[in-house]
């Protein structure tokens, strides 16, 4: 009895330790996991989400930081990265219930499929279309939504869906430009647009804070952003003017209201956010990678040829009038000018229509737009061989007769090509009515909602067959003939 109480005990003792030593063991793994997650809060995934973005897409990005420091028109999406990063700033509690990892990963694979390849067919069907819009800035907007579901979980991505609406709508330069253009195109108008969306960030950065105060803020912001830049309009270029006024007014104001109305303190349990793997973890920088070298950039803008500032006298159109409705959309500082081409006997009418922009950064900024009217998504082809020869890159936009649905929208023909005189950078357009007994070529039209978003839309729905159409030899001739007239009385210089 007494041996086998003693191997009773010796076996209890063993396994006492055994289960204590277990015990130690997962203690330490717990309090490894533990120290894991305390390094991946909200604010370290956040800022991951931010590195994965600039992997992908800090490129873009910087040609945008450039082009507005160059002057652009829109220098708003120079910032979108940084208001979006306000905005999420408001979404550091994560919702109860359970994360699933698997599900996870198989709603990046079917968005991310699915989002990409959307993108990808409107550009290569669109291009123009998908320009004028910065697609490619929408896929970063959608690179971001999928980082997003991998490190802070679907659960939480969907509940920031404010985040990426305004990202997606202050992503593209059509709202901005729409919106600044109604209110005269200006400089201030430019930065009242701006503020607008700075004072919205505000708003929406407050998630978890009452809405009066919420309101409160973004009241706050707008007066101070607007009063800031009252003050500094003639004093900065306009990105400077706008990057203080309209997000670092926000950002102050904002850290303001965190500090006197507590929501700086509502954050969340580590332990709500889901747990990834080093596999995933490193299998994010290789996707960005991928995404990074796969997506389709915007064209940048390349210095054209100078010529001489007397072009317009020498090369022979005359009866100069301003298109004041169609500059709104340009700037301030921008000019549009339609000038009469002489008619010939037998040859359809046509017009030269020249923008003028201090920069060559505002002027590419509407590289891809189509000022006449269509019912359809058009594309720059390369224009016909001219006979001068000149060093310019000329670029054919035609509306298409042969799928025309409304019978009183005019048909036309243009060449465009930029050039760099004395007055500033220009982009001469040669327009042709397609119709020989048609009268004046339609004139150039202000940008509307319809024309950009509506009808795009709606012709993409309907899944028309892409077709180029076909042009009169008659009317390609004209245009031919009065580009080449441009170009040889001109003195293009090296």
């Amino acid at each position: 009895m007494t041996t086998t109480a003693n191997f009773e005990r010796s076996v209890g003792v063993l396994g006492n330790a055994n289960t204590l030593k277990i015990s130690n063991t997962l203690s330490r793994t717990a309090r490894a996991r533990q120290r894991i997650q305390i390094r991946w809060g909200y604010r370290s995934r956040l800022l991951a989400v931010v590195a994965l973005v600039a992997i992908a897409y800090g490129s873009d990005y910087a040609h945008l930081v450039g082009d507005a420091l160059a002057g652009s028109r829109t220098p708003l999406l120079a910032l979108t990265p940084l208001f979006a990063l306000l905005v999420a700033t408001g979404y550091r509690r994560p919702p109860d219930g359970v994360n699933d990892n698997e599900s996870d990963w198989l709603f990046v694979a079917v968005l991310g499929t699915i989002g990409f390849a959307g993108i990808a067919l409107v550009n290569a069907r669109f291009e123009a279309l998908a320009a004028v819009w910065r697609l490619d800035l929408i896929g970063a907007v959608l690179w971001a939504v999928c980082a997003s579901v991998i490190l802070l979980g679907a659960r939480h991505t969907q509940r920031m869906w404010r985040v990426w609406l305004f990202a997606v709508i202050s992503a593209s330069p059509v709202p901005f430009t729409l919106a600044a253009g109604a209110l005269g195109g200006s400089d201030t108008a430019n930065v009242a647009v701006s503020v607008c969306f700075g004072a919205t960030a505000v708003y929406l950065a407050g998630a978890r804070a009452p809405r009066p105060k919420r309101l409160l803020a973004a009241a706050a912001s707008l007066t101070l952003g607007w009063l800031t830049a009252t003050l500094l309009i003639d004093a900065l270029p306009l990105f400077g003017v706008t990057a203080i006024a309209a997000l670092g007014v926000p950002v102050l104001v904002h850290l303001g209201m965190r500090r006197w109305i507590g929501t700086g303190a509502d954050t969340g349990p580590l332990e709500s956010y889901p747990a990834r793997s080093w596999r995933s973890l490193l299998a994010l920088p290789v996707l960005a990678l991928v995404v990074g070298f796969a997506h389709t950039s915007a064209p940048m803008a390349t210095e054209p040829p100078a010529v001489q500032a007397d072009w317009v006298r020498s090369a022979g159109p005359f009866d100069a009038h301003e298109l004041t409705e169609v500059q709104h959309y340009l700037g301030g500082d921008a000019e549009y000018v339609r000038y009469t081409v002489p008619a010939s006997a037998g040859m359809p009418a046509a017009a030269v229509d020249v923008i003028t922009m201090p920069s060559l950064a505002s002027l590419h900024d509407h590289h891809s737009t189509v000022w006449y009217p269509t019912t359809r998504p058009l594309n720059f082809t390369a224009a016909p061989p001219l006979t001068t020869g000149a060093p310019v890159d000329v670029r054919a936009v035609y509306s298409n007769a042969d799928t025309a649905i409304d019978s009183t929208t005019p048909h036309w023909y243009a060449l465009t090509w930029d050039w760099h005189s004395d007055a500033g950078y220009q982009r001469v357009t040669v327009v042709v009515n397609q119709h020989v007994a048609g009268g004046e070529p339609p004139a150039p039209q202000p940008m509307t909602v319809t024309d950009t978003l509506v009808s795009p839309a709606l012709w993409i729905g309907r899944q028309q067959a892409e077709g180029q159409g076909r042009v009169d030899d008659l009317v390609v001739r004209r245009a031919t003939e009065v580009a080449d007239s441009l170009l040889a009385h001109l003195v293009i210089r090296a």
